[in-house]
């Protein structure tokens, strides 16, 4: 596939073009076709695909927020992982967001699951998953927020539907049919000579509704390293990608409908270091086939995953001045093959049926040279093996008719691991070093489920569940080694899947344009796997080999049982205000405790698990002016945390405050303006065995031209 590279200069011109070439044709495309105006979506109304069974979120037993497209599109924040910071509970493994964080951290957790930079949730993009194949993370920046109709989150276990990578909830990014002929063009540029064009084309010619989109970003990003600990060594860490995606959907009859997504993506960074970077470039395809019959509905879908990652570490001296190659992993392919079929039908007026059957083939491998002596690494390493996902699922929905609805729900799930191993090669003397084959795994897991909802005629609704849930430990978790500066993490081929049994219990109210909800939730996650510390440098430690001097040796390992336990609450008000428009505030907070229950560690007990908050909290006003003028403030607060499991390392609490604004200035054309981390705000999101703080992004303003026709 090729892919179109700009860097900012160019795409600050094509602004310019753009604006001029669109401000002289300001019809739309036809005559009978408007400007689309996001509404509200109200939550009773919508199908929240995520569920599997496609129910409406009001119907769910569970935690459900969902973000509409208005929402999305005033966000201060362009990325997909930036608009759901605004849901406390959310969070990838660091506090930095997925333009400038290593790949490898940008895995995504709900409710404090997380306790390693793999995902505990599972992504869905249109239904297809955009978990990394080998190393479970997810490349937010495939998410094209310009097309998203609604981001839907189910927190809570949900693998007794989705089996693997569900096992604190479900992220469904669902983009929209397009109904009618529209271009959309955005193009913006800011600080950090941060600048982008997102164009979107889509139509609908009888049956047949498609669209193909692409966007080109760069950014120059910024220094990750605090100010007074920079050395010669320490630049920005900055970022370039580029993606493409090819939708069409077509109804075959009144009966049948298929939809197919092409896509491709390609992206380079830079880590902060002359030496430090990573690249990746990946291409998926899905299909989906719908049947409807007398016998119910029926859903076969398909995916396919195909991806290239490389990324280059080093060793740093103390005082910054100078670092040296440590390794170079210049390949590590991966790919994944997926399918499923699921059946739902409604039985009778009571009980609403559905079964199912998905499998997924998982292939990875990591291609590196390490041992770096004068001017040349001397030894190389290749790893890797193959994984079988495979899954049956069945769920009831039972309407009692007296307001109790009860959800009962199961899974059986197969995991196996095979043709895992470990080459090492001495490339001077062209001798074997190490020539390990791990032994297979393989273990049947059961995943039960049961949900209780009960809605009366008051304005009030009660629900409550209970679970079981899973997740396998990834190719990159199993065979993949990795280090930050001096930090050294080793793999672990012995790793078993992590066990979690939970519940919840909430209550929702409205009343007129209030509404509120609280939740109260458990979590025990047996086999945890976590980044384990096992010794310091300067000097070999096994499984490490030779750590540096300030440096740590610390390997993948079952950390024993972890309990997540806490409240969720969440207040919004809309409002109109005279004649000028329309006022929401909504109110956001989780508690969430995250402690190490059992340890072979005894020391470890009762701490609490690195990059986990206790606290979050998130304001958010919106105000929708009558005269094309959205203005949004976003507040957060997230408490302190810690970077290590001896909980020795602590990141303080920090707080950032968000503004965006848009007018529209023509019948086709917004202009907006974002500003991040208004106060520029310094944070760190991350500290290392020696005290080096990495941190977040400085004040970003960015301005820029929407173009809808």
């Amino acid at each position: 596939m090729n892919y179109f590279r700009l860097n900012s200069v160019q795409l600050h011109a094509i602004t310019i073009l753009v604006f001029l070439a669109t401000s002289a044709r300001s019809q739309p495309l036809s005559p009978d076709s408007t400007i689309a105006v996001a509404g509200t979506i109200a939550l009773r109304e919508v199908v929240i695909t995520a569920s599997r069974t496609e129910r409406s979120a009001s119907d769910l037993p569970g935690s459900v927020t969902l973000l509409d497209a208005d929402e999305i599109a005033r966000s201060p924040s362009h990325s997909a992982d930036g608009i759901l910071r605004s849901v406390p509970g959310f969070s990838l493994f660091r506090r930095s967001s997925s333009v400038v964080a290593h790949p490898t951290t940008q895995g995504v957790s709900l409710r404090g699951t997380g306790a390693s930079g793999a995902s505990r949730t599972l992504v869905l993009l249109d239904g297809m998953p955009l978990n990394d194949p080998f190393g479970g993370w997810v490349q937010w920046a495939k998410v094209r927020t310009t097309r998203l109709e609604r981001i839907e989150l189910v927190r809570g276990g949900s693998s007794h539907l989705w089996g693997n990578y569900a096992l604190s909830g479900v992220i469904s990014l669902v983009t929209s049919q397009p109904e009618r002929q529209s271009l959309h063009v955005e193009t913006a540029g800011g600080s950090g000579q941060t600048a982008w064009l997102d164009l979107d084309y889509a139509n609908r010619i009888g049956a047949t509704a498609f669209s193909i989109g692409g966007r080109a970003f760069t950014t120059g990003g910024y220094p990750t390293l605090r100010q007074n600990q920079r050395g010669a060594i320490d630049r920005n860490a900055s970022s370039r990608h580029q993606s493409i995606r090819v939708a069409v959907n077509r109804t075959l009859s009144s009966t049948a409908s298929i939809g197919v997504q092409l896509g491709g993506f390609h992206e380079t960074r830079e880590n902060g270091t002359p030496l430090t970077g990573n690249g990746t470039r990946s291409t998926y395809a899905s299909t989906s086939l719908t049947l409807n019959s007398g016998l119910g509905r029926w859903q076969i879908s398909t995916f396919w995953q195909d991806g290239r990652f490389n990324s280059t570490f080093s060793a740093q001296e103390v005082d910054r001045t100078a670092e040296r190659p440590a390794l170079d992993q210049f390949s590590v392919p991966s790919r994944a093959l997926g399918a499923s079929l699921s059946w739902l039908k409604l039985a009778g007026a009571r009980n609403l049926l559905a079964a199912g059957v998905d499998i997924r083939q998982l292939t990875g491998d990591t291609n590196e040279s390490y041992f770096w002596s004068g001017s040349a690494f001397t030894r190389r390493r290749e790893a890797g093996g193959r994984q079988l996902l495979m899954g049956f699922f069945a769920q009831d929905v039972i309407d009692t008719g007296t307001g109790l609805q009860i959800t009962l729900g199961g899974r059986a799930d197969l995991w196996r691991n095979s043709g895992g191993n470990l080459l090492q090669t001495d490339v001077v003397s062209n001798t074997s070093l190490t020539t390990s084959h791990f032994p297979g795994q393989s273990r049947w897991i059961l995943g039960p489920r049961i949900g209780l909802l009960y809605r009366s005629d008051e304005p009030v609704t009660f629900r409550a569940s209970a679970y079981r849930t899973f997740r396998t430990p990834t190719l990159n978790e199993l065979y993949r080694p990795f280090r930050v500066g001096n930090d050294i993490t080793a793999a672990n081929a012995s790793l078993d899947s992590e066990r979690l049994t939970g519940g919840e219990a909430g209550i929702d109210l409205t009343f007129g344009s209030v509404s509120t909800g609280v939740t109260g939730f458990w979590a025990d996650i047996d086999g945890a796997v976590a980044n384990l510390t096992i010794g310091s440098g300067p000097g070999a430690v096994a499984p490490c080999g030779f750590v540096p001097a300030g440096g740590v040796c610390r390997q993948r390992r079952n950390l024993g049982t972890v309990r997540s336990s806490g409240v969720e609450s969440e207040v919004s008000v809309r409002r109109p205000v005279g004649s000028i428009g329309e006022v929401t505030m909504t109110v956001r907070h989780i508690y969430n405790m995250t402690r190490i229950r059992k340890s072979t560690d005894p020391n470890l007990i009762g701490n609490r698990i690195p990059q986990i908050p206790l606290n979050t909290v998130v304001l958010k006003a919106a105000w929708k002016g009558r005269g094309g003028t959205d203005l949004t403030m976003l507040w957060r607060s997230t408490g302190g945390q810690f970077e290590d499991e001896a909980n020795t390392l602590s990141l303080r609490r920090y707080t950032l405050l968000d503004l965006s604004a848009s007018r529209k200035v023509g019948p086709t054309h917004h202009l907006f303006i974002t500003v991040e981390n208004l106060l520029d705000a310094t944070y760190s999101i991350g500290i290392s065995s020696v005290g080096l703080e990495r941190i977040g992004a400085p004040r970003q303003i960015v301005a820029g031209i929407r173009l809808q026709i």
